[in-house]
């Protein structure tokens, strides 16, 4: 059950750290420790699109391992949306030919067949409704075949998911609350099938999980007070876990051996954030952001083997085992905004500390002799730095750049920090 625990802490660690699922940064944003936004930010938020300043249209591209694009226009009162990042194929196929005793054609096991991952999301919006948007992704979507003399594996991988969001500004005690709800799906594809080119025989290792999850919660903009505004946020993430009946199968002759799987797994995820922005004039502004989140894990699962055969099934049942895992991760950041030449450049930076994560499990098997296990972790400390500009090329062409370097240690026990990476980006809007 612990790889089963693994994969479903690592999926829903997407949900409760990049929800909603197409949220686009500007790399102002990211270079000020997401204290700083820009109308990048702002144009697919489904609380903030109307903070896009605008006459016309508004529009970003960005090129780095993939392509991110987005567009927003007002239709009268009514207001649209439309983002995409993605790549239409990647991924590599490889064939080699190997003679023994003939000639055969052999697949490199190597490869990872032809994927299609995509994100797309649209946005619509005005001052009755609010804003709904709608999310689908689709990651590493893809089927190989690999051959090896009389062996052959078909692998089918990626994910599915398909996520809507609505938003509604709503005025309090002279500040701003900014409720959200919304809800997604996720759903893994992952089988591993291995059979041989004249039989029948087969074993498949079924990998299948979907996640029903949900995100409610409020941004709180309090009532500015001199130059200096907070932001309160609070965002409960609760998600369900389903299995697959079957988790796998092994068909030798007249013989059929399946997994069965009787589970049931739930996630609670906690988000708290808090941001201030101190603007000293029209050219300088700072802030800082601090961030927390919890997620509480909890899962029990009974597995059972079902033999096959002419006449005759079989059932046999496993040891329950149940766990339960917290997992807390605060982070801290501060930024600011200097506008070096009012209407030309502007120079950003900032500086990230993520601070030590920590994670709790218990473990639990109901065998002979019942088992119980407990573990405390933590991470280390990770500051990153960034530096960044935006560069207005025109009044409605500019270039948002950004430089960041994240350290590091090896091993986690070592004491002294290295640079892990150095990163250059840059992305180019157009608005009229």
């Amino acid at each position: 059950m612990k790889s089963h625990i693994y994969l479903l802490c690592a999926i829903l660690s997407i949900f409760v750290f990049t929800a909603p699922l197409t949220a686009q940064s500007s790399y102002t944003n990211s270079s000020t420790a997401t204290v700083i936004e820009t109308d990048t930010d702002f144009y697919m938020d489904v609380n903030d699109f109307k903070k896009v300043e605008m006459e016309n249209f508004f529009s970003f591209i960005r090129f780095a391992d993939s392509l991110t694009a987005g567009f927003a226009k007002n239709f009268g009162n009514n207001y649209i949306g439309l983002y995409y990042s993605g790549n239409l194929l990647s991924g590599n196929s490889a064939k080699t030919t190997v003679e023994t005793a003939g000639t055969s054609v052999r697949q490199d096991p190597a490869d990872t067949g032809i994927l299609w991952g995509n994100y797309i999301a649209a946005l619509w919006g005005n001052d009755i409704f609010g804003a709904f948007r709608l999310d689908i992704g689709l990651t590493g979507l893809g089927t190989d075949t690999d051959e090896t003399g009389v062996n052959v594996t078909d692998t089918t991988t990626g994910d599915i998911r398909i996520g809507l969001t609505w938003g509604k500004n709503f005025g309090l005690g002279g500040g701003l609350l900014k409720p959200e709800a919304g809800v997604e799906y996720y759903l893994a594809m992952n089988k591993v099938k291995y059979s041989a080119t004249n039989s029948d025989d087969y074993i498949l290792t079924n990998g299948n999980l979907s996640t029903l999850s949900f995100r409610l919660g409020t941004d709180f903009e309090l009532e500015r007070k001199g130059k200096g505004q907070s932001i309160l946020s609070f965002y409960y993430l609760p998600a369900f876990v389903i299995y697959p009946s079957s988790n796998g199968e092994m068909v030798i002759g007249n013989t059929t051996v399946s997994g069965e799987i009787d589970s049931s797994n739930m996630i609670n995820g906690l988000s708290f954030r808090y941001r201030y922005i101190y603007e000293m004039n029209e050219r300088f502004s700072s802030g800082i952001a601090a961030n927390l989140y919890v997620t509480l894990t909890s899962a029990k699962e009974t597995p059972t083997t079902v033999t096959e055969m002419p006449g005759s099934t079989t059932s046999v049942k496993g040891d329950t085992q149940t766990y339960f895992s917290a997992y807390v991760a605060p982070s801290i950041g501060a930024g600011f905004s200097f506008k070096v030449k009012p209407e030309v450049f502007t120079l950003n930076g900032g500086l990230s500390l993520t601070l030590p994560y920590y994670t709790y499990t218990n473990t639990k098997d109901d065998g002979t002799p019942e088992t119980e296990s407990k573990s405390h972790s933590w991470t280390r400390l990770t500051p990153s730095a960034r530096i960044g500009g935006t560069l207005n090329i025109t009044p409605a062409f500019s270039l948002d750049m950004q430089l960041s370097s994240s350290f590091g240690n090896t091993p986690a026990t070592a004491t002294t920090y290295d640079f892990l990476s150095t990163t250059f980006s840059i992305m180019a809007t157009i608005k009229k």
